[in-house]
């Protein structure tokens, strides 16, 4: 073979990247434009680690730029892709800290995006020894617990007001951690968690629970009581979680939590913690949902800290109170579940009813999925049906039960029995 032959097939082999994103560059352009700002500021995501040796179609390589673009800011965040399965990543005003979570987030939601546009075959695809795996829960068993925590059976506001910064000063240690996860099992026990079978209207399924306390942690109030009930709750569904996978069983738990809990930095971090002893298999059966976001206006670090949980669960929902949230609000994350708890408004039921039909038109309008929680009487249960709101929970539908079980089906003339009696 000649010289000029094999340097056309070269030519023809070499590498030439899509360049069809909107915030795709190239190293030259940033070079040229940043200089030695590019030097120990340039980060990599490697798509092999994802999908192994296959190769990468054009409209897989498509899903992976409109994901970088849609995780990326104009104007201050850049990538170009450095090889086949390599892009590069360069934030311009982002500092160390916060270029580190943005890249675990779009790594993250990159391997879900990935996982959902991959061809389906009869046969598996070659694994990359590197590809992440579904991990398995890690949290510690009740009886392994049983002697630490630093926490009383019955502790007081001032022992609970305490309790936070002493956990957190001894977290570097195995016996700290030990001692968190006993106390987080005795504020769940405290919180009496009841769950509520959801019912999906589409489907006519109950397909999984809303989990919410029927005690408070202490008689009276307390700075950290929220945060403390947020931690309670997560960890009784987590342990009821880890109970069921024992026995073979799934159910979707929608577990609230407050804004404030995950943006405030010490709260957030021993959440994150029982989060990820839970393992992302179990993750994958958590629905959140975000409670007092309509009152806070977020700054770019805190909707990080959003967008990383959003990752680490099935779904992400907003309670909105009586309030109404304009989705094209949120341009951090997407949402596409809205609505609210009957339990938590003070109004007359006949002031409720226009509400309910108001607040599902206009959310079905939007293209959005709508919820209603808390739903005890068989005229509000009829009302939200007409309104067709998308999921209901209240004991107008199903009792609520301490333990969850599989997914049934729930019939509308099974419903309309159980109203017309």
């Amino acid at each position: 073979m000649s010289s000029a032959h094999q340097n056309q097939s070269s030519k023809k082999q070499e590498f030439q990247p899509l360049l069809t994103g909107k915030l795709e560059t190239t190293k030259a352009r940033l070079t040229e434009e940043f200089g030695d700002r590019l030097a120990d500021n340039l980060h990599q995501i490697d798509i092999g680690a994802y999908n192994g040796n296959a190769v990468l179609p054009a409209p897989m390589q498509q899903h992976i730029r409109d994901t970088l673009d849609d995780y990326m800011k104009e104007g201050e965040d850049y990538y170009f892709q450095a090889a086949e399965k390599q892009f590069t990543l360069f934030f311009s005003k982002a500092g160390k800290a916060i270029a580190e979570m943005k890249i675990e987030l779009i790594r993250n939601e990159l391997e879900r995006v990935l996982q959902n546009t991959a061809p389906q075959t009869n046969t598996p695809a070659a694994k990359s020894e590197d590809a992440p795996e579904h991990s398995a829960s890690t949290l510690p068993s009740v009886v392994s617990l049983s002697k630490h925590g630093l926490l009383s059976e019955a502790p007081d506001e001032e022992e609970l007001q305490d309790w936070t910064s002493r956990t957190m000063a001894r977290m570097s240690s195995a016996d700290g951690r030990l001692d968190f996860f006993a106390d987080v099992e005795r504020l769940s026990r405290r919180a009496a968690v009841r769950y509520h079978p959801l019912w999906y209207t589409k489907n006519k399924i109950m397909s999984g629970y809303v989990i919410q306390k029927t005690a408070d942690l202490s008689e009276n109030p307390y700075d950290d009581r929220r945060g403390h009930t947020d931690l309670a709750i997560l960890g009784a569904a987590g342990r009821q979680l880890v109970e069921m996978e024992a026995q073979g069983k799934h159910a979707l738990l929608v577990i609230p939590v407050h804004i404030d809990t995950l943006c405030n930095h010490r709260f957030h971090n021993l959440y994150e913690m029982f989060f990820q002893t839970l393992g992302s298999t179990l993750q994958r059966f958590i629905v959140l949902q975000l409670i007092g976001i309509k009152e806070r206006k977020l700054k770019a670090p805190e909707w990080l800290a959003v967008k990383m949980f959003a990752q680490r669960c099935r779904s992400m929902i907003i309670d909105t109170g009586l309030s109404k949230i304009v989705p094209a609000e949120f341009t951090h994350v997407k949402f596409s579940v809205f609505g609210f708890n009957l339990k938590l408004l003070p109004q007359p039921e006949d002031q409720v009813f226009v509400h309910i039909d108001k607040y599902a038109s206009y959310y079905q309008k939007a293209g959005k999925d709508t919820y209603l929680f808390g739903v005890n009487s068989r005229s509000l249960l009829t009302a939200a049906l007409g309104a067709g709101f998308t999921y209901i929970a209240g004991e107008a539908v199903a009792a609520p039960v301490r333990e969850p079980e599989h997914a049934s089906f729930l019939k509308y003339e099974d419903l309309y029995k159980g109203i017309l009696q």
